[in-house]
């Protein structure tokens, strides 16, 4: 019966951790920031915030480019498939410094309501 509480409580921890929220930077060549390039920030970031690997990270997915001007913002989408849910990851631009975009990272606190297709 321990084996089956483990993971659910890692996943409720890691949940715990993820509201919190951090920050991130990229380096900017053009005046967006990829969907592609996001999604990989904001894992390594969340990453980084909670001291695990990447690849502990759940799958982060952002469905648009961010514009790198300040205030700019995008919800990315993170899949918890040890929990089943989804969680929107709020992303917004709070400064440029030079060539770097600086971002705010934000997951929400309650999951995204279950889709009924």
């Amino acid at each position: 019966m321990k084996r089956h509480l483990a993971p659910a409580l890692a996943a409720a921890a890691f949940t715990v951790v993820l509201l919190a929220g951090c920050s991130a930077s990229v380096d900017i060549g053009s005046e967006s920031i990829s969907s592609e390039e996001l999604s990989t920030q904001v894992t390594a970031a969340l990453a980084e915030n909670m001291k695990v690997p990447v690849e502990e990270v759940p799958t982060i997915t952002c469905p648009e480019n961010l514009d790198a001007t300040v205030g700019a913002s995008t919800t990315c989408l993170l899949e918890d498939s040890a929990s089943g849910n989804d969680y929107d990851v709020a992303v917004k631009v709070t400064s440029i410094d030079g060539s770097k975009a600086l971002f705010s990272i934000e997951v929400a606190a309650e999951p995204r309501p279950a889709s009924t297709e």
